[in-house]
């Protein structure tokens, strides 16, 4: 009895833990409930939002079109001048822009923030550093900076490790580029 007893103290806590990250995964692509909003319609708010998304090119098809017209829409109708849009890296299966699949990638993410009523910052992820790296990465900042005829949308600039940008008085952005940590530097460019 004393040897089941120890049996079930040990296992127990690992089969209660494997059932809780079981319960918890996601086994599909999941937006936003509109029976159950957390959204606020009102325009006439006195806070800053800031949006985020991020994976939007991470799969070689192309562009998620059904995720981009949602957020679209959403945005529209929720965002103002002093919300925030931010594209959290893997905007595009890979760094190269000559392929048609992942500049439509691009351009689809670049349309919806152009549509965005604030002000819309792409940060790179694994997706961006391969196959090229940083020469791949300027050449997305480039595009993005073309798009927009402006520069400070795609940071932290130059593939750098760290920017800070200021919300407000009482809030600041840190983005963290954290591919540059781990990038393998001898990579053939």
């Amino acid at each position: 009895m004393h040897k089941k007893l120890l049996l079930f103290k040990k296992t127990f806590p690992l089969i209660a833990l494997s059932m809780l990250f079981t319960a918890c995964t996601v086994h599909r692509d999941t937006y936003r409930d509109r029976e159950h909003s957390t959204f606020s319609n009102s325009l006439s708010r006195e806070y800053t939002s800031i949006y985020s998304i991020a994976n939007a090119g991470a799969a070689l098809k192309g562009p998620n079109k059904e995720l981009i017209s949602a957020l679209t829409k959403q945005l529209d109708t929720t965002s103002t001048e002093k919300d925030f849009l931010l594209f959290l890296g893997d905007n595009i299966h890979n760094s190269n822009l000559d392929d048609s699949r992942v500049s439509s990638q691009l351009d689809a993410q670049l349309s919806l923030s152009n549509s965005f009523k604030g002000t819309s910052l792409f940060l790179s992820g694994e997706q961006e550093w391969n196959e090229r790296g940083v020469s791949g990465l300027e050449e997305i900042e480039t595009h993005i900076e073309n798009f927009y005829k402006e520069e400070d949308h795609f940071l932290p600039k130059n593939g750098c490790p760290l920017e800070v940008i200021s919300v407000n008085d009482e809030i600041e952005l840190i983005l963290i580029n954290s591919q540059w940590y781990i990038e393998d530097w001898s990579k053939k460019e």
